[in-house]
C-alpha cells in the first residue's frame, strides 16, 4: 500500500502539458508496454505499476523484468527466476509456480498479441524460451541451451503475416549477433558488421512474409529486413551520434502517410532529443526518413530530463507513447501524447492575371512537433488555367501556381495534404484561385498555309493535307473554308476546317508537275473577328529524274573546244513533257548551234552564265541525251553543272560529281568541234580506200 501511494504522489507531481508529461515512478524504469491510450505498465528496478490515465491501479513489488497485462486486467510482473508475480489485489493463481531456481532472466519482449518471448542465463547455459499468450504467462517451453553466448537487454517481438519473431541481441565471439526465432523453427544467427554498439531492437511489419528491423545503436540508427542481407545505416539529423530506443507503428495512418514512428537518441553537444519517422506513402519506405521532434523539450520538461539517457520508446497506434528515462529519482517517464492534427492555417484565395506566376509559401504546423508528409496537387484533375510546381522546403511547402490564357474569369484550386501517420489527423484543405481575364481577344490572323505532302505522284495525281495556321488564344471556335479558285480541279473544290485533304481529279505526272493551285481561306470566329486571303500553292515531286555529264577529254586545255554530254533518265512510266535543262558553265563559253538532243538540233540560249535549253521531252522509263560544244577560257579549269526542270518544279536529283573524259563523242549526236574532227576523219578513211583501190 506504501508503494502505491508513493507513486500515486509522484504521479501528481508530473508537470501537465498537451504534448508531453513529466512522470516519476519508484526505481530506475527497464521497460514500459502500452496497452491503449492511456494505459501503460512499467517494469523498474523495485517494482511494476500498471497507470490508467494517468493513476497508478496496480503495484507489484520487487524487482520487474518486463510486465504482461492478462485478459481479466491482471497485472503480472516477470521477475529473475523466470516467474510471474502478480498484485495481492489481482484475482489470478498462485504466484511463481514456474520458477526456475537459478535462472537470471536478462531480456524479455511481447508481441501486441499477447506471445512473449525471454533470454536469460543458467549457470553457463543460456535459455531461450517462449509463451503462447498472456493467459499462460508461465508456460515457458526452452528452445535453445548454448553457453557461448552472452545475453544483453535488446529484445523485441513481432506477429508479422500470422507468425511470431523474436529478436535479441547477444555478445559472441565475434561481437554482437542478432538471434532472430521465427514460429516453429531454430533460431537462426544474424551477424552485424564488426564495432556495432547494438543499444536497442525494433521489429515492424512489411510487405512480405519476413519482418523490417530497426536497429538502435551507439553512432546511429540501422535499418533492414531480416533474412534479406546487410543493415543499412539510416540518415539521422546533424548533431544526432546515439541512438537509445526507438519504436514504429505502421498501419496506423492512411495512404495519404503511414509509418509513425518515434526514437529518443544522444546529441554530440551531451543533450538529448526526441526524433519522428517521417510518414510515407509506400510501405516499403518507413522508417526510412527521420527528423527532430520540434516540441521536444519544451517548456514543460524539466530540465534535468532533456539531459538524462531516455532508453525504451513504447506507442500504441500512433497516438500515444511512453519514453523511459534512466534515473531512479526524480521524474524518469515522459508521456506523449499525438493530440494534435497537421495544419496549413487558413491560405487565403489566390487572385492572378491570366499568365501570371507566383510562388508561395506554405508553412504547416504540427502542434505536437511530429514529422509530417506533406503533398500538392491541383484538384479534381486541373484545369487548363492554371499549372503548378512543388517543392518541399523546411516547415511546409513552396507552390509555384502559373495561370494560363483564358476566355473568361476561370478558377480552381490547389488541393493541400498532411499526414503524421495517425488516421485521425490527416489533413485535406483546398487553397482556392481565382484567375482575371485581363488580355484582350487576339484577332484572326491567317499565314501561309502549311501544305503536308502536297505532291504529284506519277498515276496517282496530286493529293495531300493542307493546314491553316491560326493564332493561339482565341476565345471562340473558327470557322475555316477553302475554295479553289483556279489550277487543276479539285475532287472538292470547297471544303471546311482548318485541316483538309485535297485530291486532284487530274492523275497524269505531265500534266500537272509545275501546275499552281489557288485558294481562298477564310477564317472567322464571329464578332466580326473574320480573314481571308488566297494562297497559291506548286504541285511538285520529289526529284526523280538522273542527270549526268560526260566530256570527250578534260576541261583543263586553254582554248581548246570539248563536246560535253547530259544523260537524263527518267525512271517513272510516265512521259514528260516540255521539259527545260539549265547548265552552269564555268570558265567555259558554250559554242553557238551545237546543241543537239538525241541528235537533233534544238534551240539553246545563254542566260545570265546558263546555257537554256527548252522543249525536251523524256519518254517513260528511258535515257535522253543533249550534246554541245564549249571552249574553255585562258586561266583555270572550266566546269559545267546542271539542273532539269518541269515547269517551275526542279525533277533531276542531287548534281552527280564532276563530268568524267570520255575517249570519243558518243551517246548522242557528235557538237561542234566533235562533229568537225569526225567528218575530218571519215573523209581520210575514204581516200585511203580510194588509193588502195
Amino acid at each position: 500500500m506504501r508503494a502505491l501511494l508513493l507513486s500515486l504522489l509522484l504521479l501528481a507531481a508530473g508537470t501537465a502539458h498537451a504534448d508531453w508529461r513529466a512522470l516519476a515512478v519508484a526505481g530506475t524504469p527497464t521497460d514500459v508496454e502500452v496497452w491503449r491510450p492511456g494505459v501503460f505498465s512499467v517494469s523498474t528496478t523495485s517494482q511494476a505499476v500498471l497507470v490508467v490515465n494517468g493513476a497508478v491501479t496496480q503495484t507489484v513489488a520487487g524487482e520487474s523484468l518486463g510486465t504482461l497485462l492478462t485478459p481479466d486486467g491482471c497485472l503480472l510482473s516477470l521477475q529473475r527466476n523466470g516467474s510471474f508475480v502478480s498484485a495481492s489485489t489481482c484475482p489470478h493463481p498462485a504466484d511463481n509456480p514456474f520458477g526456475t531456481s537459478g535462472l537470471n532472466i536478462v531480456s524479455y519482449a511481447r508481441t501486441a498479441g499477447g506471445a512473449a518471448f525471454t533470454y536469460g542465463e543458467l549457470g553457463s547455459d543460456q535459455r531461450f524460451a517462449y509463451t503462447p499468450s498472456a493467459a499462460d504467462a508461465g508456460l515457458w517451453t526452452p528452445l535453445l541451451n548454448d553457453g557461448a553466448r552472452k545475453a544483453t537487454r535488446v529484445a523485441d517481438a513481432a506477429r508479422v503475416a500470422g507468425v511470431d519473431h523474436a529478436l535479441f541481441g547477444l555478445l559472441g565471439g565475434t561481437g554482437t549477433e542478432l538471434f532472430w526465432y521465427a514460429g516453429a523453427t531454430s533460431p537462426r544467427v544474424v551477424s552485424l558488421d564488426a564495432g556495432v554498439a547494438l543499444l536497442e531492437a525494433e521489429l515492424f511489419p512489411l510487405e512480405g512474409a519476413a519482418p523490417g528491423v530497426l536497429l538502435g545503436a551507439q553512432g546511429g540508427l540501422y535499418r533492414g529486413v531480416l533474412g534479406a542481407g546487410a543493415f543499412e545505416p539510416v540518415p539521422l539529423p546533424p548533431g544526432v551520434t546515439d541512438v537509445t530506443g526507438v519504436v514504429l507503428t505502421p498501419d496506423a495512418g492512411t495512404a495519404l502517410g503511414d509509418g509513425f514512428g518515434l526514437a529518443a537518441a544522444r546529441l554530440a553537444d551531451g543533450g538529448h532529443a526526441v526524433l519522428n519517422a517521417v510518414p510515407v506513402t509506400r510501405g516499403a519506405d518507413v522508417g526510412r526518413s527521420w527528423r527532430l521532434n520540434s516540441s521536444f523539450p519544451g517548456p514543460t520538461v524539466p530540465a534535468g530530463m532533456a539531459t538524462a539517457d531516455l532508453e525504451r520508446v513504447r506507442c500504441v497506434d500512433a497516438s500515444f507513447c511512453v519514453l523511459t528515462v534512466r534515473s531512479s529519482t526524480g521524474n524518469n517517464l515522459l508521456v506523449y501524447s499525438n493530440a494534435a492534427a497537421p495544419s496549413f492555417g487558413a491560405p487565403a484565395p489566390l487572385t492572378l492575371d491570366e499568365g501570371e506566376q507566383r510562388v508561395l509559401d506554405l508553412p504547416a504546423v504540427d502542434p505536437d512537433g511530429d514529422a509530417l508528409h506533406l503533398e500538392a496537387a491541383l484538384a479534381d484533375g486541373g484545369t487548363a488555367a492554371l499549372g503548378l510546381d512543388v517543392a518541399e522546403v523546411d516547415g511546409g511547402l513552396q507552390l509555384t501556381v502559373r495561370a494560363g490564357a483564358v476566355c473568361a474569369a476561370a478558377s480552381g484550386s490547389v488541393e493541400l495534404r498532411a499526414a503524421d501517420g495517425l488516421a485521425a489527423h490527416d489533413v485535406l484543405t483546398r487553397l482556392g484561385v481565382s484567375v482575371r481575364d485581363t488580355q484582350p481577344d487576339p484577332r484572326v490572323v491567317l499565314t501561309p498555309v502549311d501544305a503536308t505532302g502536297l505532291q504529284v505522284r506519277c498515276g496517282e495525281g496530286a493529293s495531300g493535307r493542307l493546314v491553316q495556321p491560326l493564332p493561339t488564344g482565341l476565345c471562340a471556335d473558327v470557322a475555316v473554308g477553302w475554295t479553289q479558285l483556279s489550277g487543276p480541279q479539285l475532287e472538292s473544290p470547297q471544303l471546311s476546317g482548318a485541316q483538309v485533304e485535297v485530291r486532284t481529279v487530274e492523275k497524269g505526272l505531265d500534266a500537272l508537275l509545275g501546275e499552281t493551285l489557288v485558294l481562298q481561306v477564310s477564317a472567322d470566329a464571329g464578332s466580326g473577328n473574320a480573314a481571308s486571303q488566297v494562297q497559291s500553292l506548286t504541285l511538285s515531286a520529289e526529284p526523280f529524274v538522273a542527270l549526268r555529264h560526260r566530256t570527250e577529254r578534260p576541261l583543263t586545255v586553254e582554248g581548246e573546244t570539248v563536246g560535253v554530254f547530259v544523260d537524263l533518265d527518267n525512271p517513272t512510266a510516265c512521259a514528260l513533257s516540255d521539259v527545260r535543262v539549265e547548265e552552269q558553265l564555268e570558265g567555259l563559253d558554250y559554242v553557238p548551234g551545237s546543241a543537239r538532243f538525241e541528235g537533233a538540233p534544238v534551240d539553246a540560249q545563254v542566260q545570265d552564265g546558263r546555257l537554256v535549253v527548252t522543249g525536251l521531252p523524256l519518254a517513260a522509263g528511258a535515257r535522253a541525251t543533249l550534246g554541245f560544244s564549249v571552249r574553255t577560257r585562258l586561266l583555270g579549269e572550266g566546269r559545267v553543272k546542271g539542273e532539269a526542270f518541269r515547269r517551275s518544279v526542279r525533277i533531276s536529283e542531287a548534281a552527280a560529281p564532276s563530268p568524267e573524259p570520255q575517249s570519243c563523242g558518243c551517246g548522242g549526236a557528235p557538237a561542234g568541234a566533235s562533229a568537225v574532227s569526225l567528218l575530218a576523219l571519215a573523209g581520210l578513211l575514204r581516200r585511203l580506200a580510194r588509193v588502195r583501190g
